[in-house]
């Protein structure tokens, strides 16, 4: 993906107002998406708000969400999510 890409993606999430509510989807996307453009301060926050709305929410919960299209892909998104602070 691009940083192009990754920054559509932030803004579709960030502008249908779904902090609070709930939604681990929400803030994965938004902790992939900040992590791949370099703001690991917001990807942390968005870890953390994991954690808050699922504690013990973990990298292993992340395989089975099924949440991701390209299955050879999440070794690669893991990656990410450990980088932005997920255990």
């Amino acid at each position: 993906m691009t940083p192009e890409s990754f920054t559509r993606k932030l803004a579709v999430v960030e502008n249908r107002k779904v902090f609070g509510t709930g939604l681990i989807t929400a803030h994965l996307i938004l902790a992939e998406a900040c992590t791949y453009l370099g703001r690991h301060d917001q990807a942390r926050k968005h870890a953390a708000e994991i954690s808050g709305i699922a504690p013990g929410f973990s990298l292993a919960d992340i395989s089975k969400l099924n949440f991701y299209s390209d299955p050879s892909q999440i070794g690669i998104r893991l990656e990410v999510m450990r980088k932005a602070g997920l255990k």
